[in-house]
């Protein structure tokens, strides 16, 4: 795999966990507290600089309530699963705003990466 590809995955990882903290309402600090890491290393991985092992990669998934494939996940595959649970289930105007606000801080930090 190329270095392109790896940072690439580096910094989808990144994006994925950094949002699904913000969806709980979580600073970095509080995670990385969760996971007995430095707040500096946290910082590293959200930004994509280094990417986090399989056995952090799965205490990640563990503190964010969520598979570990769901940390490599695009935000196209993103928004598609949102849609789905769109659809399923009546939402209000507040969280549908949230959800635009995520898709949207996804695709910048994809815009502003390449």
């Amino acid at each position: 795999m190329s270095d392109k590809n790896t940072h690439s995955l580096s910094v989808l990882v990144g994006i994925n966990i950094t949002m699904r903290r913000k969806m709980k309402d979580w600073t970095q600090a509080e995670l990385a507290e969760k996971l007995a890491i430095g707040t500096d290393s946290l910082s590293r991985i959200e930004r994509g600089v280094v990417a986090p092992r399989f056995p952090r990669l799965e205490e990640f998934a563990k503190a964010l309530e969520c598979s570990v494939a769901d940390l490599f996940k695009t935000s196209d595959e993103l928004l598609r699963e949102k849609l789905v649970d769109y659809q399923a289930s009546t939402i209000d105007t507040a969280t549908e705003i949230k959800l635009l606000a995520e898709r949207i801080a996804i695709l910048s930090k994809q815009i502003n990466k390449n």
